[in-house]
Order: C-alpha cells, then structure tokens, then sequence
C-alpha cells in the first residue's frame, strides 16, 4: 500500500510511465556494400546468392510449366465439350430428321435446341406434303401413261430415233 499514489479529492492520481521506446533495428548494410567484409565472406555470399537466384529461376520456369500444362488440360477439356455439344447436336438432328421424313439437304434449316428442331422439321413436312398434293393436283390425269408418269413432249419424242438407239446399242 505504501507504493500506490494517495488519492484525494484534491489530487489526480498519476498516469503510469510510458513503457520505454523499442530501439529501431539497425539500417541494413546496402546489397552491394560488402567492401568492409573479408574475402571469403564476400565470396560466399556471391556464391550464396548465385544458387539463390538459380533455384527462383527454377521455382518460376517449374511455375509456368505447370500452369501451361493446367492450361493445356483446361483447352483439351473445352474442345471436348464443343465436339461433345457438336456430336448431340448432330445426333438429336438425325433423329429428327429421320422421324419426319426430311431430306437431308434441307438439314441446314434444323438449328437449335431439340425443340425448336422438332418444330422446324415438322413445318418442313407439312410444306413438303403440301407441295407433293399441289404437284398431283396440277398434273392432268387423262395425260398420265400406264407407268403414272406423264409423257414426253411430241418433239422430244421420236420412236424411229428411239429404234436406231436400242439397235446401235445391242450390236456393241
């Protein structure tokens, strides 16, 4: 008790001592100032940061070979996805196609998803079926021949030609 301050209504106790101030490390020496060592420290140290300096440009090269190979598999990984998405694409067209009868000339107009394919295709169909009954409709029926097809123009049609053909043909 006899160390604490005395506090009365007078008197303001003391603010306790500011702890001592932590002395500031010593400036390091410059990189290059090694004049004031011996030979062979001087020496070693060169050494020393030689190798140092060889194993980071190891790390680095070992660094920028693992990310290129990361980034070779992430490329590879991508261009299977684009063959994957192209290869169903394809296969979901085939099938469409397939199913409604569509020539496969007309499959540049199936683009999309399958829905949107399903509905084209079957625009495809009812314009195709639509132009097969227009065709029919319009051939006149009295011209048709035995065979269902129409016959062939009066000038077009010689049967003495016809005959030389088939004549010429058979002596070869």
């Amino acid at each position: 008790m006899g160390d604490e301050p005395q506090t009365t209504p007078d008197t303001v106790p003391e603010a306790p001592a500011a702890p001592a101030p932590v002395p500031a490390p010593p400036p390091a020496a410059p990189a290059a100032d090694l004049t004031g060592l011996p030979d062979w420290a001087q020496s070693e140290i060169k050494n020393l940061r030689k190798e140092s300096a060889s194993y980071r440009t190891k790390a680095k090269s070992l660094e920028d070979e693992s990310k290129s190979e990361l980034q070779r598999a992430l490329d590879a990984l991508e261009a299977s996805k684009t063959e994957l998405s192209t290869t169903r694409t394809e296969l979901t067209r085939s099938k469409v196609m397939t199913e409604f009868g569509i020539d496969p000339e007309l499959s540049d107009f199936l683009n999309g998803d399958e829905a949107a394919m399903r509905a084209a295709a079957e625009k495809l169909s009812r314009l195709a079926t639509d132009q097969r009954a227009a065709s029919l409709r319009s051939a006149p029926v009295a011209a048709l021949q035995s065979g269902g097809t129409a016959p062939a123009a009066e000038a077009d049609w010689d049967p003495a030609e016809i005959a030389r053909q088939v004549r010429d043909a058979s002596l070869y």
